[in-house]
């Protein structure tokens, strides 16, 4: 349901009250229309919007959350990017091929997980896997002859699992944990 058709949910049942209770102190007895009565009534309905405050402030909480986790998740995504182009780049011109890799990949990833409003972790998996496995190919006929290749070649490998560790992590994510509105709205 879009949050305009909740709104209107939501008025209608409000309303719907609205006239209900108008009709109900028609027929009710004096006894239950008295000052007793209504303190009552007063009591139970700052009771319903004390908690109404509560779950909406936990609602909210929960969605930034998860929001900050995932923003997180994509910021080091991208400076372990940075940080693989630099390591290849101190390995030497025979990195070239795959070096121009990285920025295909990041707009293919870009394109395919945000639209103009939200994250959409579940395209992630699609938007890296070829381009990824081009990289990865390239990464492997790499033949480092001295020690400091060796070295820049291990840390190239240990970066590239970094990044898996972390699509695998945004992929876990998307399920999320935050409840939709119009659960919240029928718990009351």
């Amino acid at each position: 349901m879009t949050p305009m058709a909740i709104s209107w949910v939501v008025f209608a049942c409000t309303f719907v009250g609205a006239l209900l209770g108008m009709f109900l102190r028609r027929i009710l007895p004096e006894h239950h229309i008295n000052e007793d009565s209504k303190d009552l009534v007063k009591l139970g309905m700052g009771l319903i919007a004390t908690m109404a405050a509560l779950v909406l402030a936990l609602l909210i909480a929960s969605a930034k959350s998860y929001h900050d986790l995932q923003n997180t998740e994509v910021t080091t995504l991208a400076s372990d990017f940075i940080l693989l182009d630099r390591t290849l780049a101190r390995y030497g011109p025979e990195t070239k091929d795959a070096r121009n890799q990285i920025p295909g990949t990041i707009e293919s990833v870009l394109d395919q997980t945000w639209s103009k409003d939200a994250f959409r972790s579940e395209n992630l998996d699609r938007a890296f896997g070829p381009r990824a496995e081009m990289f990865y190919a390239q990464i492997r006929l790499l033949e480092p002859r001295t020690d400091f290749q060796r070295t820049v070649y291990a840390q190239v490998m240990d970066i590239g699992m970094e990044l898996g560790r972390k699509r695998s992590f945004l992929l876990e994510q998307t399920g999320g944990s935050i409840p939709t509105p119009f659960l919240v709205v029928l718990v009351f």
